[in-house]
């Protein structure tokens, strides 16, 4: 029968086909696998530093192996020497002789497959050496769920592959394990965040929206960083007071930089909820002032961004103890007012917690610490701030002839006045002032820098930042309504007088019409005139107190109005005052608008 065969015993196979007990070590050495890799002949000599040469028989295998790996080199020579030399017993008159023999000659006859560079593996393995694969410590590396392995320099995020080559293995508990393998088990972070009091790595806690929350077996990996820089002598901190003192002339405003920038060294955790506001001319040297305080807080702890970074979806410029905004001034008005939109949550906290989104980083779950100052040339057109603003505390710099570094109007006539007396040319005279303050401005910065890198001073800096008494100040409350604060104001609404002049003609002033008012204004304004004020409209009628009023029975929230005739007037977004309550809008209040 054709089945016949299935009933037949089964042969028995060769001896040669059947797998040894050495069957699964055949084959290409795994990589990670210690006994079997390649070594070079430095690896070999860290491992011979851990084995004994007392034992005579594994003295002269030791010199079959070296001399048959590394093919009798010159290198293997020295170190099975340096090895042999460790033996301090006595050594008969063929000593050298037969370590010659066995490295040179006995290395080079048939291969013994118990002699090999497993062996001294082995032994090595046993008197405690681990493979040296990298030379990064493992304290270096945390694992992340949901992003994997973190190199904390610089937050990389890695492979296990990665770390396995970068760190060696390790002893634990006995067992030779890799170093990605006990990362795993040992560093594990659940949540990472940025705050100034927590220490590196904090288990059975979780950062949620800004709070810590006890949870089992979560940790918290911390990036803050505080500054290193050793501190000085305050005393000697004069250069740098003094170009302060200069440049913030007005009453109180140096010592309320002081505090701020004293208060971002001593209490990082502690949020400002009002930010600064430094307006000056260019090269006046505020940048200087505040330049000269970064190393006391951690360069790493400041980031400067412009305006228009706000407007990204990218929020790392968050994570630091103090954000500087580098020149507001904007051309237009709607993103003056657009930019205090975008910093006022900013500076008052409010949330006080972010998740950051930062470019091909980690994410991040934060409670925000961070303080704000906004720099300037053109303070007047930097910023909208409201009336009833308590957000900025303004500071207006001295101009350069108030601060010497530069000459003023009546020193150039009088340049010019004793020139004509003396038969001389007048505009010579006055070019020959401005070369001069020219060198007085570059002598007066290079020397103030010169103090600042070569004396320390960036030191002295930091200690006058430490010590400075903080008991008067308030980072909740302390922000003061200068004459410059109160010139940014009214700068910010004569912006709006086009629009308060076309209110004035409404007889109803609770209830009025977006249309009607650019109709309005258009017979006010030229015809070529290129304003755009459909687009300025929202935002001005929103800083005069205005808010619209949607029509609940259309998507775009408008309403149909009528004349006063009766006639149809089309479609109309409406703005209600906003202290003008709803309920008291009037029912057909459609057919009764003026205009």
């Amino acid at each position: 029968m054709a089945d016949d065969w299935m009933t037949k015993p089964i042969a028995t196979l060769p001896e040669h086909w059947i797998p040894g007990e050495d069957a699964t070590k055949r084959g290409r050495p795994r990589q990670d696998d210690p006994a079997r890799r390649k070594y070079g002949v430095s690896e070999v000599k860290d491992m011979l530093a851990v084995i004994p040469a007392d034992d005579r028989d594994l003295w002269l295998n030791v010199g079959i192996i070296l001399g048959r790996t590394f093919n009798r080199s010159d290198e293997a020579w020295v170190i099975y020497n340096e090895w042999a030399d460790k033996w301090d017993g006595e050594k008969d008159r063929n000593h050298d002789k037969r370590m010659r023999h066995f490295f040179y000659e006995k290395s080079q006859e048939g291969a013994d497959r118990e002699l090999s560079i497993g062996t001294i593996v082995k032994l090595a393995r046993e008197h405690g050496w681990v493979p040296s694969t990298g030379r990064i410590p493992l304290d270096d590396f945390y694992f992340h769920i949901g992003n994997g392995f973190l190199y904390r320099p610089t937050m990389e995020i890695c492979s296990a592959k990665d770390v396995d080559i970068a760190v060696s293995p390790m002893i634990d508990d006995g067992v030779m394990r890799k170093a990605s393998e006990i990362i795993q088990q040992r560093r594990l972070v659940t949540s990472v965040t940025s705050h100034p009091q927590l220490e590196e790595y904090t288990p059975e806690m979780n950062m949620v929206k800004g709070e810590l929350v006890a949870d089992t077996g979560a940790a918290i990996l911390n990036l803050y960083r505080h500054a290193t820089i050793p501190r000085g002598d305050a005393a000697l901190a004069k250069p740098w007071m003094e170009h302060c003192r200069k440049l913030f002339n007005k009453p109180g405003d140096c010592d309320q930089f002081f505090n701020f920038m004293a208060h971002r060294v001593q209490k990082p955790w502690e949020k400002i909820r009002f930010a600064l506001l430094i307006g000056g001319g260019q090269g006046v040297g505020k940048d200087t002032a505040i330049e000269m305080c970064v190393p006391a807080i951690g360069a790493w702890n400041v980031e400067n961004i412009p305006p228009r970074a706000l407007k990204t979806d990218f929020n790392a410029y968050l994570v630091c103890a103090l954000l500087r905004v580098n020149e507001a001034a904007d051309a237009q008005d709607q993103s003056r007012w657009m930019l205090n939109e975008q910093l006022k949550n900013i500076i008052a906290g409010t949330p006080d917690h972010a998740t950051i989104n930062g470019k091909y980083q980690v994410t991040q779950h934060i409670r925000l610490y961070c303080a704000v100052i906004v720099t300037t040339n053109h303070l007047l057109a930097s910023i909208h701030i409201p009336e009833d603003d308590r957000r900025f505390d303004v500071l207006e710099c001295a101009s350069m002839e108030e601060m010497g570094l530069k000459a003023t109007e009546k020193q150039k006539e009088e340049a010019k006045a004793i020139a004509e007396l003396k038969g001389e040319d007048g505009l010579a005279a006055l070019i020959a002032l401005e070369v001069r303050y020219a060198s007085i401005r570059r002598t007066y910065f290079e020397d103030l820098w010169s103090w600042f890198y070569e004396q320390n001073g960036a030191q002295h800096v930091a200690a006058f930042l430490h010590e400075r008494d903080l008991s008067k100040f308030s980072a909740a409350l302390g922000q003061r309504k200068t004459a410059a604060h109160a010139d940014v104001v009214r700068s910010g609404l004569i912006t709006d007088d086009w629009l308060v002049d076309v209110l004035e003609d409404f007889t109803n002033m609770d209830l009025v019409s977006g249309r009607v008012i650019l109709r309005i204004n258009s017979v006010r304004v030229a015809s070529t005139s290129t304003t755009n004020f459909k687009g300025k409209l929202p935002f001005a009628m929103e800083r005069l107190g205005y808010v619209v009023y949607a029509n609940p029975t259309t998507k775009d929230g408008r309403w149909r109005l009528k004349k006063s005739d009766g006639t149809d007037n089309g479609w109309h977004t409406v703005y209600r005052k906003r202290t003008f309550p709803v309920e008291n809008i009037k029912e057909g209040w459609q057919e009764t608008m003026d205009h």
